[in-house]
C-alpha cells in the first residue's frame, strides 16, 4: 500500500496571508487619507481657528486684523463670516484677502460693524518681502458670486502709482465669474483712490455680474490717470444693477476719458439704475464724463 505523503507546512499562515493581502489596501487608504488631509487644509477646513460666530453656529466670528487676514489662509474663501466688533487695518498696509489670484465666494456680513484704515500705497509688506501690487487691490483681491453686506468702510487709502497695471475699489479690486456678486447697505466713507485706470469708490473692475443695493459712498476723492472712474465702479463688462444708491460730495476724475458718479464705463452688458443719486463733480480730461455714467457701450461702434 501506498505511504501516506506528510503535507508540507504553508510558508505563510493564514494570518500573514491575510496581513499580506492587506499591505497595498492600507497603503492606498494612507494616500487618499493625506489627499484629503490636503484638500480639507487647502479650503481650509481642516485648520481655520476661528471661533462660531455668537448667532450663527454654521458663520465664523471676526473681531480683528488678524481674523480677517486668516480669510483664504487658512479659512474658506467660500465661508460665511460674521463681523463682531469694528476692525481697525491702520497699523500697516493691508494685503488684500485672496491676493494675488483666488477669488471670495463666501459672505461677509459686517452686522453693522466697521473696517477701518485700509490702506494700500503701491506695494504690500508680505512677511518682510515687499510685493507690487498690480492686480487688484480692495478689502478683497476679488469677488465671485460672494455677497458683502451690513458693513461700514471707513479711512480707505489706495495708491498705486508704481504701474499702470493695477485696478481698485474699497471693497474689491474686481468681481468676477458669472453669478451675482450682491453688495447691500454698505456704507462708505472717506475713500480715496488713484490709479492708472480702473478705479471705484467700491469696485475697481466688474467682469461679473454686480448688484449695489441700498449703499451710500460719502465724499470720494478718486482718480484715474488715464481712463474709467466712478464713484461705485470702474469699469463694467457685465450686468450691473444698482438699486437705491447715494454718492455724496464726489471728487471723481479721469485724465483721460471715462468718469462718471456711478460707473465710469459700462462698455458691457445690461445696466439698471433705479433710485440713485449723485452729487458733486464728475470731469473727464477730454470727453465722455456722466453725472451717473461716463459712458455706456463701445465708444467705437457706430450709433
Amino acid at each position: 500500500p501506498a505511504m501516506p505523503t506528510a503535507s508540507r507546512p504553508s510558508a505563510h499562515p493564514p494570518a500573514a496571508r491575510h496581513s499580506a493581502a492587506r499591505a497595498p489596501l492600507a497603503r492606498l487608504l494612507a494616500v487618499l487619507t493625506a489627499i484629503l488631509i490636503a484638500v480639507l487644509a487647502g479650503t481650509g477646513f481642516a485648520s481655520c481657528a476661528l471661533p462660531s460666530a455668537t448667532d450663527d453656529a454654521s458663520a465664523y466670528a471676526v473681531v480683528s486684523r488678524g481674523d480677517l487676514q486668516a480669510i483664504g489662509n487658512p479659512c474658506p474663501m467660500d465661508g460665511r463670516y460674521h463681523l463682531e466688533a469694528d476692525v481697525d487695518l491702520s497699523a500697516s498696509d493691508w494685503a488684500p484677502i485672496g491676493w494675488p489670484a483666488r477669488s471670495f465666494t463666501g459672505v461677509l456680513d459686517g452686522r453693522g460693524h466697521e473696517i477701518s484704515g485700509l490702506h494700500v500705497v503701491s506695494q504690500v509688506d508680505l512677511g518682510g518681502v515687499q510685493h507690487n501690487v498690480v492686480s487688484a487691490v480692495g478689502l478683497f483681491y476679488a469677488l465671485d458670486g460672494a455677497e458683502v453686506r451690513s458693513l461700514e468702510v471707513r479711512d480707505v487709502r489706495i495708491s498705486d502709482t508704481e504701474s499702470a497695471a493695477g485696478v481698485m475699489g474699497a471693497i474689491a479690486g474686481k468681481v468676477v465669474g458669472t453669478d451675482v456678486t450682491t453688495l447691500s447697505d454698505v456704507d462708505a466713507y472717506a475713500v480715496v483712490a488713484e490709479g492708472h485706470r480702473d478705479v471705484g469708490g467700491l469696485v475697481g473692475r466688474a467682469d461679473g455680474p454686480l448688484r449695489i443695493a441700498a449703499t451710500t459712498v460719502h465724499g470720494p476723492t478718486l482718480r484715474a490717470r488715464d481712463d474709467h472712474v466712478g464713484g461705485l465702479v470702474g469699469y463694467g463688462v457685465a450686468d450691473l444693477s444698482i438699486t437705491d444708491v447715494l454718492v455724496s460730495g464726489a471728487d471723481v476724475r479721469a485724465d483721460v476719458d471715462y468718469a462718471g458718479g456711478l460707473v465710469g464705463n459700462a462698455f458691457d452688458g445690461a445696466v439698471i439704475v433705479v433710485g440713485s443719486t449723485v452729487t458733486g463733480t464728475i470731469l473727464a480730461g477730454q470727453d465722455t464724463a456722466g453725472g451717473l455714467i461716463g459712458m455706456v457701450g463701445d465708444p467705437d461702434l457706430p450709433r
